[in-house]
């Protein structure tokens, strides 16, 4: 978490009130698709329930090429939040 300030003007240019809160910033890696364009030009909205899930679902990769065995295998990624 992360504290925050936020300053609101008032009507009266003398007066001004500030105001604390605590902001959750949570970044996660967004696959291709799960972007929805709204009516503004480069804004889009995410479903934070497919973002979760789409971060911590398995996710496997095809032909990773092992630098130990020089295999090629199908590996799974995982993610450390």
């Amino acid at each position: 978490m992360f504290p925050g300030v936020m300053d609101i003007e008032a009507a009266i240019p003398t007066a001004m009130e500030c105001t604390e809160q605590e902001e959750v910033i949570l970044r996660l890696p967004l696959p291709e698709g799960i972007m929805k364009p709204t009516e503004k030009e480069n804004h889009f909205t995410v479903d934070m329930t497919d973002a979760v899930q789409a971060c911590f679902t398995k996710q496997f990769v095809e032909g990773y090429k092992s630098p130990i065995t020089g295999e090629s295998q199908r590996v799974q990624i995982t993610l450390f939040p």
